[in-house]
């Protein structure tokens, strides 16, 4: 059994699923960043590893990105689409403010506390939630915000490697 196996009804239609291809159930995915294009690690394994569930799922990830980046919808495979939502200036300087505290970039962990300031992304969540199957982590950060939405949709952490052990290991003690 995969682990989208528990995702999919018996019969393997969802009809309330509200995906872009008729029967087929919806997944969202919460990314940190965008993975389009694939240009580290984690964007390629992201591309193929949801791409692969597009075999079987709609996927719609919600990514964030850097203020500069415009805002932006793409089909980067079929079935599968990449919403991105750039970071609102507030939620950037308090990203910077934590990084500047602690002394590295910490962006990633503490995604979840400054997307509140960041009401596309909760929007964009929400609406990508609203009858889907699930809703995959692509890491551990954003699981703050998924309380945002009010949404009781099944969560999965997609947890493709020791996240802690890494940040134990660059993270002075605090």
């Amino acid at each position: 059994r995969g682990v989208g196996d528990g995702l999919v009804p018996a019969s393997g239609r969802d009809e309330a699923a509200g995906g872009s291809r008729p029967g087929r159930p919806r997944l969202g995915v919460t990314s940190t960043v965008p993975i389009w294009p694939p240009r580290s690690g984690g964007q390629m394994r992201g591309c193929h590893h949801y791409g692969a569930l597009a075999d079987r799922f709609d996927i719609e990830l919600i990514c964030l990105a850097s203020p500069s980046v415009p805002p932006s919808t793409r089909e980067i495979r079929p079935g599968m689409i990449e919403r991105v939502v750039p970071r609102t200036e507030a939620h950037d300087r308090e990203e910077l403010e934590i990084t500047r505290e602690v002394g590295l970039p910490v962006t990633d962990i503490v995604a979840g506390r400054p997307t509140r300031l960041t009401p596309d992304y909760v929007t964009a969540l929400r609406d990508a939630l609203l009858g889907a199957a699930g809703v995959l982590l692509a890491d551990p950060y954003l699981y703050p915000v998924l309380s945002a939405p009010d949404s009781d949709v099944p969560v999965v952490y997609d947890a493709y490697n020791f996240v802690i052990m890494h940040k134990e290991q660059v993270l002075p003690d605090t």
